[in-house]
């Protein structure tokens, strides 16, 4: 904390990807806000998404839900799993697409991995574009979080999402505009409504 506010006090500038990161700096380590600047993060990516989507993304027989993450815990990896369980218990057909770290133990039915994806491998981009595509709702339960990238990346995708209202995430996905956020002690009946509401 203390080379934290050292360097923020020598700083020209200070520029944050959220406005609650920016916060942050004002609040825990005395930056002057007169130096801070927002820039938020954009998606990676290498093709226009309006270019390549046509019609890859109807409903059909299954709402393809997506999660990503480097981190299952902290981003609400085993939520995702137990709303599919409970979507698919209550009868909509529903299947989970998880890219990032394997998740632990034995997966329900309708759970599909598909470990790391290394965007800067073209075999890796394309089947993370291809995810993109044909998935319907990006599920990011997260219980702590600045400004996930995969959320850019949805929105960029015309995907929406359902997140959880922590740190910087409803600066990315805006309730009622690109996604639907729930509060973090929401729990998995309010994760599994929000993909109902987007679905109908």
């Amino acid at each position: 904390h203390d080379l934290e506010s050292r360097a923020i006090a020598r700083a020209d500038a200070l520029v944050y990807a959220s406005k609650w990161a920016a916060a942050s700096a004002v609040e825990d380590y005395g930056a002057d806000p007169a130096k801070i600047r927002i820039a938020p993060l954009g998606a990676p990516l290498d093709v226009s998404p309006p270019e390549i989507l046509a019609d890859t993304r109807p409903f059909g027989d299954v709402i393809r839900l997506l999660w990503m993450g480097g981190d299952w815990q902290r981003k609400g990896g085993d939520l995702a799993v137990e709303t599919l369980a409970r979507l698919r218990a209550t009868g909509l057909p529903a299947e989970l697409h998880i890219v990032g770290e394997p998740p632990p133990g034995v997966l329900p039915a309708g759970v599909v991995t598909h470990g790391f994806l290394d965007r800067t491998r073209p075999r890796h981009r394309a089947k993370n574009d291809e995810l993109f595509a044909i998935c319907h709702v990006l599920m990011l339960p997260t219980r702590a979080d600045c400004s996930p990238l995969a959320l850019a990346e949805a929105s960029a995708w015309s995907m929406p999402q359902v997140a959880t209202r922590v740190g910087g995430v409803p600066e990315v996905c805006v309730n009622g505009e690109n996604g639907v956020l729930i509060d973090a002690d929401g729990g998995v009946a309010a994760l599994a409504d929000a993909v109902r509401h987007l679905v109908s």
